[in-house]
């Protein structure tokens, strides 16, 4: 995971050739800073090209079910 990160989740974004694309969401550790192509390119140093993420959202706090489970229903658009 990037040292700036605190958490991090994918989900499947309407993409604009193949249907579906990559997006990252992330939550940074408290006063850390960080853009988008940096931990994109973090990632593609390190999994195969076609599975970074091609967008990085950046939030304050997750969303949480009753199990504390992230609730990835909130960032489907």
């Amino acid at each position: 995971m990037y040292p700036a990160t605190l958490e991090c989740e994918v989900i499947a974004v309407l993409g604009p050739r193949r249907g579906e694309a990559v997006k990252g969401i992330a939550v940074l550790k408290l006063g850390q800073k960080a853009v988008d192509q940096e931990i994109i390119q973090f990632c593609k140093e390190r999994i195969a090209h076609y599975k970074a993420s091609k967008s990085i959202d950046f939030i304050e706090a997750f969303p949480r079910t009753g199990f504390r489970k992230v609730h990835k229903e909130d960032f489907k658009g």
